[in-house]
């Protein structure tokens, strides 16, 4: 196992800054996604980390040793890549086995590791066909093999599921966790979908336009998140302005908002007089109450199943609830209420 320590990173493209002042560190044996929309920088920082790009600023160590100029054959990381990057013409045996031999493993030791590999991802029927006989899923569980049997002390993933169906992304997604966990390999995947870096991590790195947005656990990225940016991309949010007219009581705070006077419970202090905050959808209560209530016209009916997503006009401003009450219908006013813990303090306006 390894631990990642990336100080003050900085990349350059001409006059273009695809990272600017990343500073971070992975745990030994921690899962930690890097999610961001396209064009963040998330690809890069894993090209980094890899040795596949040299940084313009900073450093990187893994296990405490400086491998900012390192090359890739010389770090102790494994990539496992979104095209999966198979060998066409050799079977899934050798290309479990390709980095092996090019490490000169010996034969008694090479065919162990293969035969506990194979065991693990369920290829042992397979490895003696070619890639293209293979599914998708189990081409994607060799290019994790290729990478896993050569024990790095780094895992690195590069939207590695995105070339797979949803059914199929969810059961490989699983398979990753479980094997990570089990090998206790410190790890770092990149994906655009929040999904995915909810599911996985034990920390998730909020990338936005080549800067660290946020790093915390997937739980606190949802129920406490630090900006505007971060709370509209994990899962979605309606924010508001909102002026701060004073503290009620220690942590409650009373705000002026576009649907009316509200309360914010929060450990948080307000980072100025004009701030903005958010609710989640699902947090709305479809009931009156004496606190944060107000009523909405609905505007829009979605059915999804497990809840119904309902888009509503308050005061003019346009927003978004989910309800597990499949009878609210376009045209119906309902009265709406937000607990004080549930109204979320961010960042100042600028």
């Amino acid at each position: 196992m390894s631990t990642i320590d990336i100080d003050r990173l900085e990349m350059r493209f001409g006059n273009f800054t695809a990272l600017k002042d990343i500073s971070v560190s992975v745990k030994e044996g921690e899962f930690v996604t890097l999610l961001g929309p396209s064009g963040c920088g998330k690809t890069t920082l894993l090209k980094l980390i890899s040795g596949f790009l040299k940084p313009t600023n900073g450093t990187i160590k893994i296990a405490n040793e400086d491998v900012t100029l390192t090359p890739p054959e010389h770090r102790d990381t494994a990539l496992c890549f979104q095209s999966y990057a198979l060998f066409p013409h050799l079977t899934i045996k050798d290309n479990i086995e390709f980095g092996l031999k090019q490490k000169r493993v010996n034969g008694s030791e090479r065919k162990q590791r293969l035969q506990d590999m194979a065991g693990q991802l369920a290829l042992d029927a397979q490895l003696d066909k070619l890639p293209n006989q293979l599914s998708g899923g189990q081409q994607q569980r060799v290019a994790l093999g290729r990478a896993l049997i050569m024990r790095p002390g780094v895992i690195l993933f590069d939207e590695p599921l995105s070339n797979l169906d949803a059914k199929l992304r969810d059961s490989v997604r699983v398979e990753i966790r479980r094997i990570q966990q089990e090998n206790n390999l410190t790890a770092v995947y990149v994906t655009h979908d929040q999904s995915e870096a909810l599911a996985m991590s034990d920390r998730v790195m909020v990338l936005n336009g080549g800067v660290i947005e946020q790093v915390a656990p997937p739980e606190t990225l949802y129920n406490a998140p630090s900006t505007s940016f971060v709370a509209d991309f994990i899962g979605g949010a309606n924010i508001m302005n909102a002026e701060v007219t004073g503290e009620t009581e220690p942590g409650v705070w009373a705000l002026q908002t576009p649907i009316g006077e509200m309360v914010s419970k929060s450990d948080r202090t307000p980072a100025a007089k004009h701030i903005k905050v958010c609710w989640r959808p699902e947090a709305v209560k479809l009931v009156d109450s004496p606190v944060n209530s107000f009523t909405a016209r609905v505007t829009e009916r979605q059915f999804q199943g497990s809840y119904t997503d309902l888009f509503v006009d308050i005061g003019g401003n346009g927003y978004r609830l989910k309800t597990s009450d499949p009878g609210i219908y376009p045209g119906e006013n309902i009265n709406c209420s937000i607990e004080p813990s549930d109204l979320i303090l961010l960042e100042a306006i600028q």
